[in-house]
């Protein structure tokens, strides 16, 4: 199983989704609320049920994927599951990513103009990126003009650099998929 964790101003609703399907794996996609203490409420549930329902199925191998504040998600979900994580151009430090959006952003999935409250903004907290890097695999865009550069070590296996200004991975995303199937061969998770 492939849960999905959609970034900023997106939705589970995307064709990075599609393109996971296109694995084979059930692919799960929570929607993610802004504020980040109702979010991971949400996710811890959504998670949960998720992983239990797969194992109910047969299915005992479970990867998060996530892309940018998504990433921030998948990596918080995956220390608390002990899972795999594959994260696209992760935001570890959203505080400074997300304060660009308090004037105004449009949101990918409807075109609306919105505003991001500050209070939303201040209650995120960063999160080290080379902590649990046994579970951690990430996909960095050398150019990324969005997210605060993630601090990991560029040589490590698990890190793979792109020479791409590509934000939201699309150009790369086909090898993120295929990567992720081949994770699902050694990943497992337990809900306790």
């Amino acid at each position: 199983m492939i849960v999905y964790f959609h970034g900023f101003g997106s939705s589970p609703n995307s064709a990075k989704v599609d393109l996971l399907r296109e694995t084979g794996e059930i692919v799960v996609a929570p929607r993610i609320p802004l504020d980040p203490n109702e979010a991971v409420l949400h996710l811890v549930s959504f998670v949960r049920k998720a992983i239990k329902d797969a194992m109910d199925a047969g299915d005992r191998k479970v990867v998060f994927v996530g892309t940018s504040l998504g990433g921030y998600w998948a990596a918080l979900m995956s220390e608390l599951f002990d899972a795999t994580c594959v994260l696209v151009n992760p935001s570890f430090s959203p505080k400074e990513s997300l304060m660009k959006y308090v004037d105004g952003y449009t949101d990918y999935t409807t075109g609306e103009n919105k505003k991001l409250p500050v209070g939303i903004v201040e209650k995120y907290i960063n999160i080290d990126p080379k902590s649990d890097m046994k579970n951690r695999h990430f996909f960095l865009a050398t150019k990324d003009p969005v997210v605060v550069p993630v601090k990991v070590p560029h040589y490590h296996p698990n890190v793979f650099c792109v020479e791409t200004d590509d934000h939201q991975g699309t150009s790369f995303f086909p090898m993120v998929v295929q990567y992720t199937k081949n994770l699902l061969e050694s990943a497992t998770c337990s809900v306790d």
